[in-house]
């Protein structure tokens, strides 16, 4: 995989951030883990690293509650050695666009669910994954406290999205521990 591919939805993704007074700028640490579930027959664990760009967005407003707008790219690493999959490293890049919809709890905790679309591309494909182009939709929950320090979990769909091969996907559970800059 080239750096270019790597590092441009880096770039792409600091920019916007330059414009918005309430932008809030998140970088996030995660763990991934498989789940076998929906067909998903290829045991894998890994982790990787983000950067949010989460501003308002008065559009997708939910029922009276403000959203907002979340553009995050991503780096990873996952890992097979279950017997049933070929085993191996898989490096993967990622954009994602998702929708947050925020409620504060406390004075000091805010919880938050997301839902967003994305795509990923990898260096190699598995027995799950049969294109190294894959779209990714995702749900996820979190909790933000002292409006800096950020715990999301996320369930990410990893697909072709019918393109190629068998499209069996993989199912993916995230630990995200993040820190706004």
């Amino acid at each position: 995989m080239s750096k270019l591919a790597i590092f441009a939805p880096w770039g792409l993704l600091l920019l916007p951030s330059l414009a918005y007074s309430q932008t809030e700028r998140v970088v996030n640490l995660f763990a991934v883990k498989s789940l076998l579930t929906l067909g998903s027959m290829d045991k894998r664990y890994g982790a990787g690293i983000g950067y949010q760009h989460i501003q308002p967005n008065r559009r997708w407003s939910f029922k009276g509650n403000p959203a907002k707008l979340n553009i995050e790219g991503y780096a990873s690493w996952t890992k097979s050695d279950w017997f049933w999959a070929p085993p191996g490293n898989r490096y993967q890049v990622g954009i994602l666009f998702s929708a947050r919809y925020q409620h504060r709890m406390n004075a000091s905790t805010d919880w938050f669910w997301e839902a967003g679309w994305g795509a990923q591309l990898a260096n190699r494909k598995t027995h799950d994954l049969d294109s190294i182009l894959n779209s990714t939709p995702t749900i996820g929950i979190g909790a933000v406290f002292h409006q800096s320090f950020y715990v999301t979990f996320r369930l990410m769909h990893i697909s072709n999205a019918g393109l190629s091969g068998r499209n069996k996907g993989q199912n993916q559970l995230m630990l995200m521990l993040g820190s706004k800059l």
